[in-house]
């Protein structure tokens, strides 16, 4: 999992109920009158580390009598190019019991106490009743120190990788998804891993041991206690159950890398089942998560296409080419990439993609209308609001604080900063973070009701690909 989602894949899940009367159709030509923002006062946490380097962070809530545990191991693995997926298999293979439980008795007490246990890659989150908040993380403690590594487990796993990769080939969604890796970081970084049936068949049980007893380590690890819990219970439970595991040194390769285009190209996969094509267009960046115009980015990409903005209203409102098109931008430590994604009828896909480049180049161009930007800023600040009444948002908040040296009022001064942005730096960022020159126009569709079409957008060269994005030859 890399570092963004840490932020985007929660922080803005928690944030989708943000009220739809801000974008129905009738409230688009205005911006809605919203009171004065009122300071916003962040709930307090109370954090400390346990003597391996574990740092714990309690964020009280009597709420309900539940208590929530969040766990982030901070590190970026090695890459492994010939054995993409060892990190996923070995997350799935150590919740599969330890030494001192079988996977059917934790089975069986997480489901007596009602408790939900997930772990993906570097991330365990839990939730139970206070009362079992002990036991969970007792079973949390067994897990993650003390793995039983059994091998028909991990055959099992391994095969439901294979299954999983056999049906995605199938899949638009996945193969794009795939594809832009590989174009986006290329075979030699990290980010560029796609795991096939060829790498997922060559790791060992081994491999996973290793990965395991390499990374999992409570130096680099970040756990969030959230719920029906006070700071002594927190460090009770913590000091018993988690002092014990041993820290290490976690090696690290991995530099800031901006990998850039030698100019824009369209990237065909041919899909015969297809009816319609799925388009990505999509580029690096360099955007660190404490960068100093994150804020001007956000507002910036929101009025582009991070909410129903000039995309939605071009391709959607005004053209009918697409039910949905929506634009992205992701932070990342190493390199970070803005993207726009739609689907759309094979006939409309020439056209579609003229007019997505229409879009970015004018945001570049032109200074946003006054009301766009007022729209903008209500969106970004209703869905933060939203998030705030998450208890769960305040311990990403100190985690994220902690991973990415946030200043201490980042979040405090969150809605102060987003309503500071002006027309000259949404600008700004546009030119900073959008380059239409060095892009992937990545296609999924039926090459036959297509390549005449994508040949007329003569300023684009046509490249075949197949699933690995590999450039076919001829």
């Amino acid at each position: 999992m890399k570092l963004y989602s840490l932020y985007y894949y929660i922080i803005f899940y928690l944030a989708l109920l943000i009220s739809s009367n801000i974008f129905s159709e009738d409230n688009l030509d205005l911006p809605p009158k919203i009171k004065q923002v009122k300071p916003i006062h962040l709930q307090n946490y109370k954090s400390f580390t346990l003597q391996n380097g574990l740092k714990v962070y309690i964020i009280e809530n009597h709420k309900l009598p539940t208590v929530s545990f969040f766990m982030y191991l901070n590190y970026l693995p090695n890459l492994e190019p010939n054995k993409s997926g060892l990190g996923e298999i070995t997350a799935k293979l150590i919740k599969q019991g330890a030494r001192k439980k079988t996977k059917y008795e934790i089975d069986e007490e997480l489901d007596f106490m009602g408790t939900d246990l997930n772990i993906d890659n570097n991330v365990v989150f839990a939730n139970s009743l206070s009362k079992y908040s002990e036991k969970t993380l007792e079973i949390i403690s067994d897990i993650l120190l003390s793995p039983n590594f059994d091998e028909n487990e991990f055959l099992k796993i391994k095969e439901e990788m294979i299954l999983k990769i056999q049906s995605e080939k199938n899949n638009p969604e996945s193969i794009i998804a795939n594809v832009s890796k590989k174009l986006l970081y290329g075979n030699s970084h990290l980010y560029g891993e796609v795991p096939t049936e060829n790498t997922i068949n060559k790791i060992t049980l081994n491999d996973c041991i290793k990965y395991h007893q390499t990374y999992f380590r409570p130096n680099i690890t970040h756990l969030a206690i959230m719920g029906d819990i006070n700071l002594e219970e927190g460090k009770r439970l913590t000091e018993k159950y988690l002092n014990s595991w041993k820290q290490k040194k976690i090696p690290s390769k991995h530099k800031r890398h901006l990998i850039k285009n030698r100019k824009t190209e369209i990237y065909l996969m041919n899909r015969n089942e297809s009816v319609q094509s799925v388009i990505r267009i999509t580029h690096n960046i360099n955007f660190p998560q404490n960068d100093k115009n994150i804020h001007s980015a956000m507002v910036m990409n929101t009025i582009l296409g991070g909410g129903m903005f000039r995309l939605y209203q071009n391709l959607r409102e005004k053209k009918g080419y697409t039910y949905g098109v929506y634009s992205s931008l992701h932070p990342d430590k190493l390199v970070g990439n803005f993207s726009v994604d739609f689907s759309t009828e094979n006939s409309s896909t020439h056209k579609s993609i003229k007019e997505v480049f229409w879009e970015l180049n004018r945001i570049r161009r032109l200074e946003v209308e006054k009301k766009e930007l007022q729209l903008a800023k209500n969106y970004l600040i209703g869905q933060f609001s939203l998030s705030l009444e998450n208890p769960e948002t305040i311990a990403l908040f100190a985690i994220r604080s902690a991973i990415y040296h946030l200043p201490p009022d980042y979040f405090q001064t969150y809605i102060e900063k987003i309503n500071q942005v002006s027309i000259k730096d949404v600008k700004k960022a546009a030119q900073k973070y959008i380059d239409p020159t060095n892009s992937n126009i990545i296609i999924v569709g039926r090459k036959k009701d297509l390549l005449r079409k994508l040949k007329s957008l003569k300023k684009y060269k046509v490249l075949e690909i197949n699933d690995q994005g590999k450039i076919k030859k001829g």
